[in-house]
């Protein structure tokens, strides 16, 4: 059988069918399969790889900066041009951290934890006050039991009393809520958690 016979069984497929065809017909012709192949066959729709240049990365190098898991020798400076040498290559000792940290999650915080947890978020919008005033109320009652206190100096500022708590308590979650997850969240800590907890409908 022809390499054009084979090429054109390989791409015959569809989707699934498709990917293992095309997986198949590189590896009948030793071919080695890129990284970049590899994460591309599984990539969520709410992912993208990041390509040398993309203007996600000046965000993104913040987030590595903070992290405590970065890749061994690799500073932020030098983030960029590893994913863009790694995902050439066919290193598969390398596909754990490239998919970590060469792919980034395009949603919101809002839209992580809506589609990730059962927790329903407060509106931003609209006339929400009497829900913003008992989620203060809720916080107000429970920070420090919770041990989830948040910790943000502008928002212990302006939290002063119910009134200007509970603006307070609006602003610091869409803040935060409205930021990519490639965005860095900043340095508050349990940052997720007590976003989940205080700007909820349903705290528990």
């Amino acid at each position: 059988m022809t390499k054009a016979s084979l090429a054109t069984i390989a791409a015959s497929g569809t989707g699934a069918a498709g990917v293992g065809g095309y997986y198949s017909y590189q590896a009948l012709f030793n071919k080695p399969i890129t990284l970049l192949s590899r994460i591309q066959s599984s990539l969520e729709k709410h992912k993208k790889i990041l390509s040398s240049g993309d203007t996600e990365w000046s965000s993104w190098i913040e987030v590595y900066k903070s992290s405590e898991n970065k890749i061994s020798g690799i500073d932020a400076n030098g983030l960029e041009r590893w994913c863009e040498t790694t995902l050439k290559s066919s290193d598969g000792t390398k596909l754990d951290s490239a998919s970590t940290w060469c792919v980034i999650n395009t949603r919101t915080l809002s839209e992580e934890i809506s589609a990730t947890s059962k927790v329903t978020l407060l509106p931003l919008e609209g006339d929400s006050s009497d829900a913003w005033g008992k989620a203060w109320d809720f916080y107000d009652e429970n920070k420090t039991q919770l041990s989830l206190a948040i910790a943000d100096s502008t928002f212990t500022t302006e939290a002063t009393d119910k009134s200007k708590g509970t603006e307070a308590l609006k602003k610091w979650c869409s803040g935060l809520l409205n930021k990519r997850m490639y965005e860095s969240l900043g340095s508050e800590v349990k940052v997720r958690d007590k976003v989940e907890k205080w700007c909820s409908s349903n705290p528990s």
